[in-house]
Order: C-alpha cells, then structure tokens, then sequence
C-alpha cells in the first residue's frame, strides 16, 4: 500500500510539472507572439520576427485552447512578421484568418488594408479601412491617411482630399497629411489651397523639403517663377536629394531660356530618378533646342522605353531625327 501511494504521489506530480511546464512554455509563447520589440530593421526581421512567426505559429496550433480574439491577434502578429520579411501572401493569408476569426477587431482590418495597399490593391485596401474606421472612428487617423493614398493612386482625388482633411481632423498636426493633400489641390489646380496647406506643414516643420518643392510647383503654376525659384532652391537646401525640386527648378531655368541651367537640373533629376519619362522628355528638348540633335535622340528614345504612348516624346523623336538628317555632318 505505500509502495503504491508513493507511485501515486510520483505519478501526480509528474503530471502536475508537466501541466506547469506545458502552461509556462505556452505563456511565454503567447508574450513572443505579441510582444513589442524595439530594435533596429534588420535585427527584428533576422532575429526577432523569426522567433515570433515561431511562437506565434505554436500559440494557433494550440487554437483550441485559445479565444477567438487572441487567435486572431495570433495571426495578425505573424502576418506582420511575414510582411516585415517580404512574404506578402503569408502576411495577407494570415490577415485573411486573422479576419474570419475575429471580424470585430478594427486592427486586422487596418493590416490587411495596408498589405493590400502595399501590393497594389487599392479597392481591396479601401474596402478594409472602410471596415477600420467604422469599427474605431476616433482611432482611425492612420486608416483615414492610407485609405487616402489608395484614393489618390487611383486617381480620384475629391475622396483623397476629404480623407485628408478626417486625418487633420483627428491628428491635427501630421505634417504628411498636409503635404499630401496639398499635392492633390495642384493637381486639381487649386493653387492657393495648395500653398495654404505647404506653408502648414512648413509652420510645423520649417526644414522640410518636401512641402518647399511642392509649394515651389504651385507657384510655377500660378506663373510666380521668383517664388517657385526660391523655394525650389530652399528645398535643395534642406533635402539635396529632392527629385521634385530639381525637375520644377529645371522647369522655371527652361521657362527663363536658362537652358544650360535646365538641363544640369533635369540631369540630376535623372540622376536620382533614372526612370522619370518627363525629365529624359524635358532635357531632349532643352538638348533640341540647343541644336544639340543626337542627344536630343537619346533622351527621347529612353523616355519612349520607359513610356511607349508618351506623346511629347515621340513628336520629340520625330523632330529631332528630322533636324539631324538635314544636318550637315
């Protein structure tokens, strides 16, 4: 009888231990799947996110046990860690569960919006901020901003706007939110809401490049060349790898018969962005105009690669070949 008491008693105890040891491995399981980690990008993709898709992908294999919102925040957490490594379709399929799962949480609709903006589905990305924001109104400014962005690629500029201004509305001092909505008013030709939102962000950042080049367009536009001059130059002061600012500035030298000037500009432009069809389309000209025909070529030639419709460019072409054929050589 004590012999097997004492079996009893080892027996209970083993499995208590293991009970505990089970339960202990699947908590800390739980906090490498959802901890923050602060770290440097490449520590958190080759360190940190490794052990994360690990734990994370413990904790749903034990789903059984789980709820469904800490199942679906499971998921988002290891969704993010594929994004983070590049895996687009394992982060969208685990945004994907982490969604079925759980359809009330506004932050797995937010993830998958945002992968799918990232990959170029802007409907899909639109459809789930909408979800975000409906879920968490008050917390929504960064669904507003990307559901904005998704609006503006696709063109359709008075939604972009609006988001914009539910973003400023809720953050009022996002500086990016400014900018961006700023940049739609040029492109809806309203000028004077388009330097009224730049000198905004300039109010709160009065070092940024970015809304200096910006502003520096609107003024080209409104014909004010001093000004966009200014400002393009500021902006160069600021942010030395500026595409916007030396293109507009390129611009105004051309517009000023400055052509020497335009294309130095147009050339760094090209420099930092070597697929800008405008600028290879601009500089042939700038080059044409200099009777300067077999660059004019090249630069025509490249922006037609790059963009076979683009119609300056192949009227550019044509008149430039002509002009070297009845060259004198």
């Amino acid at each position: 009888m004590p012999r097997s008491f004492g079996f009893a008693s080892a027996l209970l105890a083993m499995l208590i231990f293991l009970r505990v040891t089970t339960a202990a491995a699947a908590d800390q399981d739980w906090q490498d799947c959802t901890r923050s980690i602060e770290a440097t990008f490449v520590d958190k993709v080759y360190i940190y996110d490794e052990r994360r898709i690990s734990a994370c992908t413990s904790v749903i294999n034990r789903s059984s046990g789980q709820t469904a919102r800490n199942l679906s925040i499971a998921f988002s957490k290891r969704g993010w860690a594929f994004y983070n490594r590049g895996a687009f379709d394992r982060a969208l399929a685990d945004f994907d569960e982490a969604v079925r799962i759980d359809a009330s949480r506004p932050n797995a609709h937010f993830a998958r919006g945002f992968v799918r903006y990232w990959v170029g589905d802007f409907d899909g990305a639109i459809a789930d901020f909408d979800q975000a924001i409906g879920l968490s109104p008050l917390h929504a400014a960064p669904a507003f901003h990307i559901r904005a962005f998704a609006h503006q690629q696709k063109g359709d500029l008075q939604r972009a706007i609006a988001d914009y201004g539910e973003v400023l509305r809720l953050a009022p001092s996002e500086i990016n939110a400014y900018v961006n909505r700023g940049i739609c008013f040029n492109a809806t030709g309203e000028f004077d809401r388009a330097i009224a939102d730049f000198d905004q962000a300039l109010r709160l950042n009065p070092k940024n490049g970015e809304p200096l080049a910006h502003r520096g367009n609107a003024y080209r536009h409104k014909g004010d060349f001093a000004r966009a001059l200014t400002d393009y130059t500021k902006a160069l002061r600021f942010d030395p790898a500026n595409v916007t600012a030396f293109y507009g500035r390129g611009l105004v030298h051309h517009h000023q018969r400055d052509v020497d000037r335009a294309i130095a500009d147009y050339s760094e432009a090209l420099a930092l962005n070597p697929e800008h069809v405008d600028a290879f389309t601009v500089r042939g000209l700038a080059y044409e105009q200099k009777g300067e025909n077999d660059h004019a070529i090249l630069d025509y030639e490249e922006a037609l690669r790059l963009d076979p419709q683009h119609p300056q460019a192949r009227a550019g072409l044509t008149r430039a070949r002509a002009a070297a054929a009845s060259s004198p050589r």
